[in-house]
């Protein structure tokens, strides 16, 4: 069934229960509280308890390619930009294959720079996540990003026209994507950081 047909049973339910209501056959206080469950019950199915301050213990493969760890998160939306030859093996992942590694999250609570965010990260001896552990997060817990922007502040791509741009896991009810963010932005409270423990 396609998404007008969907549409069009939704707008004949909406007028349905209008008429219910305004007949007096529906009382539109209870109407409205049972609407409100249902959105409310919707929202708590897709939450995912999370302690922020807890370390996740992850394997990450640093030789796996890109290509393969961006197709392993099934995400609806991928940034063209996100890509083998932007995003080259920086130091912290040359030389590795195979390697479990610790990850923490880094919530300001604040709207923050990223360069405020990166002190916060190395102040508490962690370093911020590059692409390749990004991705083996999102792969390994896919529903995170659907309650808040994920970012990993450790790989940067310089576009042709000079602006830098960082990887970030965003997401709604509907949709998964990896996108990319400029780094000279100011992060709203809903970001966390991805870390990783030295």
């Amino acid at each position: 069934m396609n998404g007008v047909n969907v549409y069009e049973r939704l707008w004949k339910q909406e007028s349905t229960i209008r008429r219910l209501i305004s007949d007096g056959y529906r009382d539109p206080e209870q109407v409205i509280r049972i609407l409100q469950e249902m959105i409310i019950d919707d929202r708590k199915s897709l939450m995912v308890e999370v302690d922020e301050t807890a370390v996740l213990y992850l394997v990450v493969d640093y030789a796996r390619p890109l290509k393969k760890g961006i197709m392993a998160g099934r995400y609806d939306y991928v940034n063209k930009n996100v890509a083998e030859g932007n995003f080259p093996s920086g130091r912290t992942e040359k030389g590795k294959r195979k390697k479990k590694v610790a990850f923490r999250f880094f919530h300001p609570d604040k709207e923050v720079e990223s360069d405020e965010a990166l002190e916060q990260i190395e102040g508490d001896g962690c370093r911020p996540a590059t692409l390749k552990e990004l991705l083996s997060f999102g792969q390994a817990k896919p529903e995170l990003q659907r309650q808040f922007p994920i970012i990993a502040l450790g790989s940067i791509w310089v576009s042709p026209d000079g602006g830098r741009s960082v990887v970030g896991l965003w997401g709604d009810s509907k949709e998964r994507r990896l996108t990319l963010s400029y780094f000279v932005r100011r992060w709203s409270r809903r970001h966390r950081f991805l870390g990783i423990v030295k």
